[in-house]
């Protein structure tokens, strides 16, 4: 699975101040927090066996996906692999 982040021009601060302005439960992230985060965009394919949290719905809770899925249009996913362990556990604490 290829993974995209958008990061305007290119500074840490803008790519968080981004994350935060579409996903207003990021706040109590710091920016070194967030510039770890990446996310699959619309059309790519989620990864049988990975681990996902959808930041445009948290509520769902972790996702482990069985079968390659399609990401949706309005759907963000930050996997598993992509982040360190402590920025995922507090990623998981707003799935809960």
């Amino acid at each position: 699975m290829q993974e995209q982040r958008t990061e305007g021009s290119g500074e840490r601060g803008t790519y968080a101040q981004q994350l935060r302005q579409r996903f207003r439960w990021l706040q109590s992230f710091t920016d070194d927090e967030l510039h770890e985060m990446s996310w699959c965009s619309a059309g790519l394919e989620l990864q049988p066996a990975e681990q996902y949290i959808d930041l445009s719905r948290p509520g769902r809770g972790v996702i482990t996906v069985e079968r390659p899925v399609r990401v949706r249009d309005g759907e963000c996913y930050v996997s598993r692999t992509a982040v360190s362990d402590r920025v995922w556990r507090k990623l998981a604490r707003f799935g809960s």
